[in-house]
């Protein structure tokens, strides 16, 4: 092993001082600011996936899914091989063979990946939920916090620690996948080294070791890219049946999360857990909840239990650590789950370390991974014996290149690729801020308007900021990160603005498709609506309920929902229809709004054809800003945005309905299996409707096109709706 990778990563634990920029710490591309930043991001993604895989939940609900129990059969596979013997008996010098392998580029076979699978679900099915783990007297247990499928921290731990064996333990703490690439090998080498040392391995589950969040981070993708769906479902099956949490000597308790909200769980209540399930986002009993804080839960520095800001488990205060430590006769407490700088983090009076071994997190935190060592016998401390934070050397298969070749190309042109890695960080984190955006997209433009006092779409620097940071509830600096977000600035009173139009008007989603689907549904209800009368004082009236001379949303929605049955507008939709109307931002339509945008049929319905935008020349952006910058007055393009935008924001869960149908992994739906999965996305996320007609209309469109393949494809689908920042 030791000649796989270089170990000059390794950093002492009491020399942690970066010299490797001189960079000062409030410029944004620092390592301090850009660590901070990834750490905000990462705990605000983590909150967006859990209402997903709440939605994901419902929908197995919606289409019966959750009673169609996966069935896959444990028969280990015989097949010629000289990596493993049939019997799938394993030693080090498999798993070592194994390493090898996968780190030179060679693809493991499928067989040998479902094999280590299934004796691994067998290994694990009768454990505890709490590993009691003694370590031996002359010897020491390595614990290793997230990986998060970041080969290089693996291979580099390994070689540092070496191979283990009764005086060698390790203990991998969660989160094996995800984020990074090479998910699939990290678990594929863990399960190995479990299998090969079932007395001197020990994997804790990670909240990402949970079907419905790989599916919405990325790991099913890779999976099914590099084998197929039905490997992806044995590894789950594995996930389900790692245990909980482990307790090293009879005192110290090492959990992948935190802590339980409620003070009087013991490791008798956690025992009784049964943890054969999917990690529940939204517990139904006070069983579930433990189990969800045990992987999602975090430290923080007041006291008591309060609400996570992840959407899952909760923080934990130094009181309710003291309280589970005496309950339990423990001395400290090992976690993992949370980004630190350093690798490691210590809290609530020394009794709540935090253990991060994913160092660089997905190739831009700059954060240290570390990993912790606990030496038995007279050695024995409750404390780790030793702390080795590091910055593993990056694998040649994670480069697409030889070692020698990077590090003469980095030696050549270091400064450089420096500069080139600073704006590569910015890129991702602004790529990834975009989405955000498009999230809160009305509600942003909503206190926009409210703060923009004189009318003219300007907000001042610090408005704009304070807003960006109450309705995305991330905490950034934003107004360092304006000029990559919003470029565009005014002067008034010789002071800089924000112009928010063209700041929201830059993004947008594209639907790559030629079908009116979301045309058709606004030309309907204008249609409706100058049918309602001839003359549009008549149709004002109708929608007046009350006769005050203004119509409120809660009118509007009525008298919608009475003229167009069939339409059925969501109440968002409704209030999207509403904004487009207000010309004057007070809440209600009058009659001037009212004819203005409807008063000519005929030009409203040739805007009906109208596409969003895409990046093409300066000047075709230049021109897309400027009529981006006044959808917000046509209300077709600003419901059809809103339509376009929900489905992009709900990819990950409209792919899940389309699966609770593909009950073959093929990629492939019926019509009907289609339209009904539209129609289950629908039914629980409620934000927008669309007709059945409408649905029908698309469903047949798409079966004609896909041309025998074998129905439609939906992921071609998903993969139409695109985000498209608009570049000035």
């Amino acid at each position: 092993m030791a000649s796989l990778v270089s170990i000059s990563g390794e950093k002492s634990s009491n020399n942690n001082n970066n010299n490797t920029t001189n960079e000062d710490d409030t410029s944004l591309t620092s390592k301090k600011e850009n660590f901070r930043m990834w750490s905000e991001v990462d705990q605000y993604d983590e909150s967006h996936v859990i209402n997903q895989s709440i939605v994901m939940r419902s929908l197995d609900m919606v289409t019966g899914r959750s009673r169609r129990r996966r069935r896959h059969s444990t028969v280990i596979t015989e097949f010629e091989n000289d990596l493993f013997p049939t019997d799938m008996n394993l030693t080090n010098q498999h798993v070592e063979k194994l390493v090898e392998e996968i780190v030179n580029g060679k693809k493991i076979d499928i067989v040998h990946v479902q094999n280590l699978m299934k004796s691994l679900t067998a290994l694990l099915r009768t454990k505890p939920n709490v590993t009691e783990i003694t370590v031996p007297k002359d010897g020491r247990i390595t614990v290793v916090g997230d990986t998060h499928g970041q080969l290089s921290d693996l291979v580099y731990i390994l070689t540092r620690q070496g191979m283990p064996n009764e005086n060698n333990m390790y203990l991998f703490n969660g989160d094996f996948v995800d984020r990074g690439l090479f998910g699939t090998e990290v678990f594929v080498i863990l399960s190995a080294l479990k299998i090969a040392n079932p007395k001197f391995v020990f994997l804790n589950r990670g909240n990402h070791e949970s079907e419905k969040y790989n599916v919405i981070y990325g790991f099913e993708k890779e999976v099914v890219e590099k084998y197929d769906k039905k490997t992806f479902h044995h590894i789950e099956t594995c996930f389900n049946v790692l245990p909980l949490c482990a307790v090293l000597n009879k005192e110290v308790f090492v959990v992948h999360g935190g802590l339980p909200r409620n003070r009087k769980i013991t490791l008798r209540h956690i025992n009784h857990i049964h943890r054969n399930i999917e990690i529940p986002s939204k517990p139904d009993t006070t069983e579930e909840q433990i189990m969800q804080d045990l992987l999602w839960s975090d430290p923080m520095d007041e006291y008591g239990v309060e609400p996570n800001s992840r959407g899952a488990g909760c923080l934990f205060g130094p009181n309710i650590t003291k309280k589970f430590l005496k309950l339990n006769n423990f001395k400290t407490i090992i976690r993992s789950h949370e980004l630190v700088d350093d690798g490691y983090d210590i809290k609530h009076d020394d009794q709540c370390y935090t253990l991060f071994s994913a160092s660089n997190y997905c190739g831009d935190a700059g954060n240290e991974g570390a990993i912790m060592i606990f030496k038995g016998g007279l050695h024995w401390n409750h404390h780790p014996n030793e702390i080795h934070p590091y910055m593993a050397p990056r694998l040649a298969i994670e480069k697409g290149k030889t070692m020698a070749e990077i590090e003469e190309a980095e030696r050549q042109q270091l400064e450089k690729e420096k500069n080139k890695r600073r704006e590569a960080r910015i890129y991702k984190l602004t790529d990834k801020l975009a989405d955000y955006i498009l999230r809160f997209h009305e509600d942003l433009e909503f206190h926009f308007v409210k703060a923009n006092e004189k009318s003219n779409d300007l907000i001042t620097m610090e408005n704009w900021a304070d807003i960006m940071s109450d309705i995305l509830k991330v905490k950034l600096p934003w107004l360092k990160l304006r000029p990559y977000l919003a470029p565009d600035v005014e002067i008034l009173d010789g002071m800089e603005h924000v112009n928010f139009r063209k700041f929201l008007a830059r993004y947008v989603i594209d639907f790559d498709y030629d079908h009116s689907f979301f045309d058709s549904i606004l030309d309907r209800i204008n249609e409706e609506i100058h049918r309602v009368g001839d003359d549009l004082k008549v149709a004002f009236k109708r929608f007046d309920l009350d006769g005050d001379g203004n119509i409120s949303c809660q009118e509007l929605g009525l008298v919608l929902t009475d003229i167009c049955p069939d339409v059925h507008l969501a109440s968002e939709q409704i209030e999207q229809l509403l904004r487009a109307i207000d010309a004057d931002g007070d809440g209600a339509i009058d009659f001037e709004e009212f004819m203005k945008k409807f008063g000519n049929n005929n030009s409203n319905a040739a805007l009906t054809n109208a596409t969003s935008t895409t990046m093409t020349t300066k000047k075709d952006n230049d021109d897309d800003v400027k009529s981006s910058e006044a959808d917000h007055l046509d209300w077709k393009k600003r419901l059809k945005q809103h339509l376009i935008r929900t489905f992009y924001e709900n990819r990950a869960t409209l792919n899940h309905a389309f699966q609770c149908y593909d009950t073959d992994g093929s990629g492939f739906v019926s019509q009907d299996e289609f339209q009904n999965a539209i129609k289950a996305l629908l039914s629980v996320e409620t934000s927008i409707k669309v007709p059945d007609i409408e649905i029908q209309y698309l469903a047949k469109t798409l079966i004609e096109e896909s041309k025998d393949e074998g129905g439609i494809n939906y992921n071609s689908f998903i993969e139409r709706f695109s985000k498209q920042q608009i570049t000035s």
